[in-house]
């Protein structure tokens, strides 16, 4: 598998409902060794007197998969106690605590994890019988012992530092509003199976290679070797030479995904879909509509540093968006149309903005080179028709350098209206 899985593959993607439950459980489990105040907050949450069950509880959370609710609770007591610091002594709440997740998660800057791949991650196994039996046959070869009756929650040395929901893209329509759970804070990685199919993705790739498009080709950086088809806004210099460039590159775009169903407007589709529905729109400035997306093309070499996207609001070209949206979040999303042969993977930093924003002058990058790897992350590489979103603008992240053939994707941003009924897209 490339990426890393929240469920695994035996778990049912069919149900996002189910499995952003499952995502709820694991998160709670992994902030146990964050320390205060999460950890009191995650142990007051599972204990609640053990009566609370409204919507958002931990008896509610078992109950809606199943789940024995009191060998979960002692699987959670035993990895408190498991981990190699006092342990936090949980007050009796004075109201219902509906969830942990709503807490702002700060990792100090120390490395307390290292950097995972699938093979080590935590894990909620299958919600089905079979897979729950698999893993008390994994759990034994690898722990020596058998697991108490109930959920069995496979954990690492090291549990992984964010919060990730796999799903596929015929699960969209019928799941919560995913957009609304990563500006919560409750989800920080979306990966999106078959948003597009490989042939379609491939098709583009042809298209492009075959020199569709490259009169709209911009050099983004020299030094990373960066290049988009149409030109993004984080890298305009200006909104006119921004909405300019878009009313040339709207035709060539759309012949570009003539076979792709909805065409330039794919991504706002699958956005209202993984909205729950809600309304995903164009952004509108007087003299002309935003972009509707960008193709990026990384070749042999090419990488992106680190940044996040909070930085572009100090933009020039950003002052007409602003008064769009609210500034709080921005998600990052692509699709890969092709990986390279090597590299290419979006590293995802618990490092945040709010750490740093001090230091950023207006209009420019945040260099946070020297330290970031002193903070956990994560790394993904979506296969070709593969999307990920992910709250690109509170937390750092880079794409490593590629090798071998050129790595393209498509994407844009996102963000929510201040009324949060609706949400823009552009790129």
């Amino acid at each position: 598998m490339q990426g890393v899985r929240l469920v695994n593959a035996a778990a049912p993607r069919s149900d996002p409902v189910r499995a952003l439950i499952a995502a709820i459980l694991q998160r709670a489990l992994e902030d146990l060794a964050l320390g205060d105040p999460h950890r009191s907050r995650v142990l007051a949450w599972i204990d609640a007197d053990g009566n609370e069950s409204g919507p958002g509880s931990f008896l509610w959370c078992c109950e809606a998969l199943a789940l024995n609710a009191d060998a979960v609770r002692s699987q959670y007591w035993q990895r408190a106690r498991s981990i190699d610091q006092p342990r936090a002594t949980a007050a009796a709440p004075t109201q219902a605590v509906q969830s942990p997740l709503g807490v702002e998660r700060r990792d100090p800057p120390e490395p307390i994890r290292p950097n995972l791949d699938s093979s080590d991650s935590l894990t909620i196994s299958s919600l089905t019988s079979e897979g729950i039996a698999s893993a008390r046959q994994r759990s034994q070869r690898t722990r020596g012992h058998a697991p108490k009756e109930g959920l069995v929650i496979q954990t690492a040395a090291t549990p992984p530092p964010l919060t990730v929901l796999d799903i596929d893209a015929s699960a969209l329509s019928t799941g919560p509003d995913l957009i609304a759970e990563i500006y919560a804070g409750r989800l920080n990685v979306v990966l999106i199976r078959n948003a597009l199919s490989p042939e379609l993705a491939q098709s583009i790739v042809e298209r492009v290679e075959a020199g569709e498009g490259a009169a709209r080709l911009t050099h983004v950086a020299d030094k990373f070797q960066i290049f988009t088809l149409g030109l993004a806004l984080d890298t305009a210099e200006s909104v006119d030479q921004y909405l300019q460039e878009a009313k040339l590159f709207q035709p060539v775009a759309e012949h570009i995904l003539r076979d792709v169903p909805d065409g330039t407007w794919f991504f706002h589709k699958l956005l209202a879909r993984a909205a729950a529905g809600r309304r995903v729109a164009l952004p509108e400035h007087p003299d002309g509509p935003y972009n509707r997306l960008t193709i990026r093309r990384l070749p042999h070499g090419g990488r992106i540093p680190p940044h996040c996207e909070q930085e572009q609001l100090n933009r020039p070209a950003y002052d007409h968006i602003k008064s769009l949206i609210d500034t709080s979040c921005i998600i990052s999303t692509y699709l890969t149309l092709r990986p390279p042969d090597r590299g290419g993977e979006v590293v995802i930093s618990t490092l945040h903005w709010s750490d740093v924003q001090a230091s950023v002058q207006p209009g420019e990058r945040t260099f946070v080179d020297p330290f970031i790897d002193k903070y956990p992350s994560m790394t993904f590489l979506p296969g070709p028709g593969d999307c990920i979103l992910f709250d690109g603008g509170r937390f750092f992240h880079r794409v490593n350098a590629v090798g071998g053939r050129t790595r393209w994707t498509l994407g844009g941003f996102l963000a929510e209206s201040p009324s949060h009924e609706f949400v823009y897209f552009w790129a």
